[in-house]
């Protein structure tokens, strides 16, 4: 993690992603082995989404491929909710979940939502980083529509 004193000062520089050059104001800092980070001011500005599932940054200038660092392990688990939840119209509530699978317990995961949940007459779940290490997860799910859900 970037501290404080690791700071050398700011400047504005072209970025170069996706064949596009992309002035962005950005901190100079020592990261040590990592080439730099793009922060979430860069990618709300751009209109940038990270596609997970693809390995994907898409914008609408771009689409550029991540690379994977190859120390990194991936896994997949699932989040099992541990009971039925009847979700009203209109209305977005948080719910208890628990990871099963076999993973490293000692990272932070994604979590992605399962592609029922993509489309405007389903439930919503947002992307989010979880810590792997707790079992037990709060997941937040929208219903966008008129109809109770379950």
């Amino acid at each position: 993690m970037v501290t404080l004193r690791d700071v050398i000062g700011m400047t504005t520089i072209p970025l170069f992603i996706g064949g596009q050059s992309i002035a962005h104001t950005v901190i100079v800092a020592g990261l040590g082995e990592q080439d730099g980070i793009l922060g979430i001011d860069f990618l709300s500005k751009n209109n940038v989404s990270i596609d997970t599932a693809n390995g994907t940054l898409k914008s609408p200038n771009f689409d550029v491929s991540l690379h994977k660092d190859k120390s990194l392990s991936s896994t997949c688990a699932r989040i099992h909710l541990t009971e039925t939840v009847h979700i009203p119209p209109n209305s977005e509530i948080f719910l208890h979940g628990e990871i099963r699978g076999h993973f490293l317990k000692d990272q932070d995961g994604c979590l992605e939502p399962l592609d029922e949940f993509r489309g405007s007459n389903q439930l919503l779940m947002p992307k989010s980083i979880i810590k792997m290490s707790d079992s037990n997860v709060i997941l937040s799910v929208l219903n966008p529509t008129s109809e109770r859900k379950i």
